[in-house]
């Protein structure tokens, strides 16, 4: 997909069908063949931002609720395996392979300085049991809230 023209991703749900969890919205632009061993995908980088309900704002639309968060493409992250990554080559939009949605049983790691010594702390398991995110659209838009 050749994203480059716009200016980032509108995401659209609905809110009274989605929970408060925190979910990563991932771009790939780059997907190495299977591993011809066990098949499995090869691991590339992926491009991240975690967003919440309380991150989307209301849709002005009376018929139905809706929620949305634009997301500039400049408020993705680069990620290799989940852990951030600083010398990756810039996000190319205009081959973007895959566009996808992911819960992770963390919400995020921070770093506490505790007696001069660094400790990171993680929610790990904050996440667990059912989850629910209503998705009504994904759409690329050269700004948000307009029709691309």
């Amino acid at each position: 997909m050749k994203l480059s023209p716009f200016a980032g991703v509108e995401v659209s749900i609905d809110p009274l069908q989605s929970d408060d969890h925190v979910y990563t919205l991932i771009l790939k632009d780059q997907l190495l063949p299977r591993n011809p061993v066990n098949g499995r995908e090869q691991s590339t980088v992926s491009w991240e931002l975690d967003f919440a309900k309380k991150d989307c704002s209301p849709e002005g639309n009376a018929g139905s609720p809706a929620a949305f968060i634009f997301i500039p493409w400049d408020h993705f992250k680069p990620t290799y395996r989940g852990k951030p990554c600083s010398d990756s080559k810039p996000l190319d939009l205009s081959d973007i392979k895959r566009i996808s949605i992911m819960i992770r049983r963390y919400a995020h790691w921070s770093l506490i300085v505790v007696d001069e010594s660094l400790r990171i702390s993680s929610f790990f398991g904050s996440q667990q049991g059912d989850f629910r995110l209503r998705i009504k659209s994904i759409a690329v838009c050269s700004s948000p809230l307009l029709d691309d």
